[in-house]
């Protein structure tokens, strides 16, 4: 069962049957040509993301440049040893955080797709935990918007990580933010 909250978009083709997509609205339906499909997708899941779905949707005849970045679960972070991450968020608010950065990158730069996916729960060694992509006219404005974006959000959206070293220890970690507690709209469930 797919688990993750949709928000002005589509899923990623990883997620479904080959084929397939998901509208907004959550009805299922064949979809092989993605030219009629949103061109923003803001997506916060416990499934594994598709970094590749992502450049696939930013494709367009309007786009010269598309920019994708992808933030994975490394092993060594200043010179101690990751074993995996857990990611929680404040849901109601991460999801608003996120529209209002994708409307503030249009405003800032003429941007013709946007996607922001970041996953949350539990993320092994190696695999993705944010991906954030964008097409432009030209590579300038998808370099700057798409640095912009995963800056900032890092910085701004209530998402929490917590790093699980090597010796059995824990730390949570968020520029700016303090790590959740056990209050209300915290999910601790990851789905």
């Amino acid at each position: 069962m797919l688990k993750g909250f949709l928000l002005n978009g589509f899923l990623p083709s990883g997620f479904l049957p080959n084929g397939f997509s998901c509208a907004v609205r959550l009805a299922v339906f064949a979809h092989s040509d993605t030219t009629s499909l949103p061109n923003s997708m803001i997506l916060i899941t416990d499934q594994v993301l598709d970094a590749a779905a992502v450049q696939r949707q930013l494709g367009s005849v309007e786009a010269g440049a598309s920019v994708v970045f992808t933030g994975t679960t490394r092993r060594l972070t200043d010179g101690r040893e990751t074993v995996d991450l857990t990611y929680e968020c404040y849901r109601e608010l991460a999801e608003k955080a996120l529209r209002e950065l994708e409307s503030k990158a249009r405003t800032r730069w003429r941007l013709v797709e946007c996607v922001l996916l970041h996953r949350i729960g539990l993320v092994p060694l190696g695999e993705a935990s944010v991906v954030v992509g964008v097409s432009a006219a030209h590579r300038d404005e998808a370099f700057e918007s798409a640095r912009w974006l995963i800056d900032t959000l890092k910085e701004q959206v209530p998402i929490w990580k917590q790093e699980h070293w090597a010796d059995g220890t824990r730390q949570w970690i968020h520029p700016g933010m303090s790590p959740p507690q056990a209050a209300p709209g915290v999910d601790r469930n990851a789905g």
